[in-house]
Order: structure tokens, then C-alpha cells, then sequence
């Protein structure tokens, strides 16, 4: 899935969230945000969910002009976004397998269907002996593994995960992250995942674009790509 900002920018009244973001994400990419608190990611994200309308600019995804008048139009971009939070956002009185078959029923899908995404979801994220226990019976490990199950149900074109490893041990981070690595890579789904964690983005070797104060200060894949033209106008 294809995310484009052009010239966006988003006020809360003298409160100025973004300003001026143009950026573009490609079919299958994994880009990391990184930013302090108050940077503007959160906000981002909730831009490309469509909860927020832009003051001024426009967004695409995968192509699609976001018309926040046509409802139909948003229903069927979010089918196809998976998102997980910090705080995982699981229902507490529902077991792991009813958290990720309401959200399937939320979103629309055949009742004939959903006990099959269920059990694949829950295998792709290795909870199968966890599938009957309920959120307060998990770790946090579990419990995030949890909501990324309820995300790959619906089998996204793009995975939208804000801090998710915030609260997360190390180990536990680096696990999740594998998981996602291999998402993106195996099935090209495009992830967008804001994150404080600098250990993991200089490992993985991935895009980073960097927010202060509403505004993209660095973006990795630009400073690629004047390198290369400097390089070809020596030659």
C-alpha cells in the first residue's frame, strides 16, 4: 500500500501538530519515525487512518485522493490498515481468539470466514497454547503479539504500529520486530512504525524519518539519493 503526503499540514487551533509534510512511502517499504514526544508522529499516523482531516494539503494512499466526505471510500482503505498500539488496546473480559474475531467482524468479514483468520493469525504469531487465556492472563510479549494477530487477520496491505515495543523488555522488543521484519519481507506489506527504540532502527538498516515540532528534519532516503546524484555528475 502507497502512503503520500503533499504539502500536509495539521492545526488544533493555534497549535500547529504538522506543518508542510511531503513524503512519500512505497508499496512493501518499512520506514521507521522517530522523534521526541510531541513530534508530530502519533498525529502522522492518525492522518493516514483517516482520524484526522488535514487542514491544508493532501493525502493519497494507494493512489486514492482521502475525500473525507465519502465514507464508503475511508471503510475500504481501513480494511485494508492494520494497526498496533502501544497499550495493545485488547478487550479485557474477551479471550485472545474473540479480541481478533471481533475485530474481523468489525471490519466486515464473512462469519464463514473468520474462524480460519483466527487460527492463521494466531499460528503467524506463534500464540497457539495462549489462543483461550484472556489479556490480564499474558505477558507483555503476549499481549503484543496479541494485537499484532488482530492486525495480520484482515490481511493488511499496510501495518501501522505506534511504539509498539514502548513497553516491551528487550527481548521482547526484539522478537516483535523480527516478526514484523518478516512480515514486510515475505508478504510485502508496507509497515509504518513509530518508535523512541534507536537501537533497532540503526539495526535493521531501514528508512528513518525524523519529526520535530511537526516537521520532517531528516529523511534518510533523500540523503541517498543526493549522494547518488553527486556521484553521477563526477563520472
Amino acid at each position: 500500500m502507497n502512503v503520500l503526503f503533499k504539502d500536509v499540514s495539521k492545526h488544533f487551533g493555534s497549535i500547529k501538530a504538522l506543518e508542510n509534510l511531503n513524503f512519500e512511502v512505497k508499496t512493501g517499504d518499512f520506514v521507521f519515525i522517530v522523534g521526541s514526544s510531541g513530534a508530530g508522529k502519533s498525529t502522522l499516523l492518525k492522518m493516514i487512518l483517516s482520524q484526522y482531516r488535514p487542514s491544508t494539503g493532501e493525502i493519497y494512499i494507494d493512489g486514492h485522493l482521502l475525500n473525507f466526505k465519502n465514507k464508503h471510500l475511508i471503510d475500504k482503505l481501513r480494511q485494508n490498515i492494520g494497526v498496533i498500539f502501544q497499550d495493545y488496546q485488547l478487550i479485557a473480559d474477551k479471550t485472545v481468539e474473540e479480541n481478533i474475531a471481533l475485530a474481523l467482524d468489525i471490519n466486515g468479514f464473512p462469519s464463514r470466514e473468520i474462524p480460519q483468520r483466527v487460527d492463521k493469525a494466531i499460528d503467524q504469531v506463534f500464540l497457539q497454547s495462549r489462543r483461550h487465556l484472556f489479556p490480564a492472563q499474558l505477558s507483555g510479549g503476549e499481549l503484543q503479539r496479541a494485537a499484532l494477530a488482530r492486525a495480520l487477520a484482515i490481511d493488511p496491505k499496510l501495518i501501522l504500529a505506534d511504539e509498539p515495543t514502548g513497553n516491551l523488555d528487550p527481548e521482547n522488543s526484539w522478537n516483535l520486530i523480527k516478526l514484523l521484519k518478516e512480515i514486510n519481507e515475505s508478504r510485502g506489506t508496507t509497515i509504518i512504525m513509530t518508535t523512541h527504540n534507536f537501537d533497532i532502527v540503526e539495526s535493521l538498516n531501514k528508512r528513518k524519518i525524523t519529526m520535530k515540532n511537526g516537521t520532517i528534519v531528516n529523511d534518510t532516503i533523500k540523503k541517498v539519493v543526493k549522494k547518488l546524484k553527486k556521484k553521477k555528475i563526477k563520472k
